[in-house]
């Protein structure tokens, strides 16, 4: 882990070990939490005007129990409004268990770029930060987005 960056990681990387070991190196993530996760709420955060305009619907710290022995403190939640993609079949997502109707990584790339995040400008966020693209690329693409806004 480096410090001082944003991990963004999908649901399937969600591990306490994982996001203890991003706090610990001075950095923090945004993941997508499985719709399944059970939590305490410590504090339920005020939205503001803009927040609600923005399409959040939830700002939380909360504490995981499944996570008090990797876990030295609290997270923060935060959940936006989202239509679930339906393939033409009818079918939601691309398989595997079905999409809520809120989502926690998207607003960070919504207030990056001014606009909703497309599929491409996701995998932009993923090969920067592993490393397939350079930083230069990425920004460009999100500089385009800014201005399409």
């Amino acid at each position: 882990m480096v410090p001082d960056r944003v991990y963004v990681m999908d649901r399937g990387y969600a591990k306490f070990a994982l996001f203890q070991r991003i706090i610990d190196a001075g950095s923090s993530f945004v993941c997508r939490t499985r719709d399944n996760n059970v939590f305490g709420v410590t504090e339920e955060r005020e939205l503001s005007d803009e927040a609600l305009a923005a399409g959040i619907v939830r700002d939380a710290v909360v504490h995981f129990p499944n996570g008090k022995d990797v876990l030295k403190g609290p997270l923060r939640i935060v959940e936006s409004e989202c239509t679930p993609h339906r393939k033409a079949s009818g079918k939601r997502g691309r398989g595997g268990p079905e999409q809520g109707d809120t989502i926690l990584a998207c607003p960070l790339i919504a207030l990056w770029t001014g606009g909703k995040p497309t599929l491409r400008t996701y995998e932009r966020v993923c090969f920067d930060f592993i490393g397939l693209a350079e930083e230069n690329e990425f920004l460009a693409h999100i500089a385009k987005l800014q201005r399409q806004s």
